[in-house]
């Protein structure tokens, strides 16, 4: 079962650094072996969403790296060009890991919530 209601948020064209420690009933899981993977996808005006992500963060494309392998810490950033193109609103976001025999998990889900910016001058 995925951890659920895993939001964050953050504004149009910021970089933000996520940080998960992918868990089993409260004990942290070794990831060696495993590759992860991170997506996110517009959510429309019913609560769905395409199964085309906008942005993917993934261990075997150096997109998100393990911190702790061994207690199943991992991290990405979204850097300014992965949201600057994007609409503000609601996406449905999830991390998969896949064990080394290519058995994928779901393990965490929630929101991303992208603000519009305000238009500074200075």
């Amino acid at each position: 079962m995925p951890a659920t209601n895993q939001n964050f948020s953050l504004f149009v064209g910021d970089a933000l650094t996520v940080e998960i420690t992918v868990s089993e009933d409260g004990t942290p899981v070794n990831l060696t072996g495993f590759t992860v993977k991170w997506s996110t996808s517009r959510l429309d005006a019913r609560g769905c969403f395409s199964a085309t992500p906008v942005i993917e963060k993934c261990s075997n494309e150096s997109t998100l790296f393990f911190v702790d392998i061994l207690n199943g810490v991992i991290e990405f950033t979204l850097v300014d060009v992965d949201t600057e193109s994007l609409s503000p609103g609601n996406y449905h976001h999830q991390l998969i890991i896949v064990d080394g025999t290519g058995n994928p998990t779901v393990v965490t889900i929630g929101t991303m919530v992208l603000t519009r910016r305000l238009n500074n001058t200075c």
